[in-house]
């Protein structure tokens, strides 16, 4: 596995998402990732006639992961954030690019989502212990999220 990119962040001057609201986030995306992924099978079975077979189920799952990477992934590189982080006002801490992440930046924030979401949550013991401690997430992409100002 490459090494993770370098952190590159300027000094945050928006303070730093709790864990509570990045789990809200991460809720609200799960949704979201949730609801496409029961509408296409939804669609897929009517066009078949008959309903998702047992042998069809490691396919549906490769699709949820297909689809959880296009709906993160590239909102983030446009963005900078996703719809469960623009729903509660969350964002990725501005590098020299901005809000927006590179492609590798990304990528990698995908990936420590996954592993997190993978170990149901026991990757965030180590975060859990101090609000500004980074999470898996915030580690492999060298951005952490950080909550909007409100520009009047």
């Amino acid at each position: 596995m490459p090494a993770a990119p370098a952190n590159r962040q300027e000094a945050p001057d928006a303070p730093t998402a709790g864990l509570l609201l990045r789990a809200e986030a991460f809720a609200a995306d799960l949704a979201a990732i949730g609801l496409l992924w029961a509408a296409a099978l939804l669609a897929g079975s009517l066009m078949r006639g008959e309903g998702p077979s047992f042998e069809g189920w490691p396919w549906a799952a490769a699709f949820l992961v297909f689809l959880s990477f296009f709906a993160t992934v590239p909102a983030l590189m446009l963005f900078g954030k996703t719809v469960g982080m623009a729903l509660l006002g969350l964002a990725a801490l501005s590098g020299k690019t901005g809000r927006r992440l590179s492609a590798g930046e990304a990528g990698w924030r995908w990936v420590g989502t996954l592993a997190t979401a993978a170990t149901l949550g026991t990757a965030l013991l180590w975060t859990a212990r101090s609000a500004d401690a980074p999470t898996p997430a915030d580690r492999l992409s060298g951005r952490t999220v950080v909550r909007e100002e409100v520009e009047t």
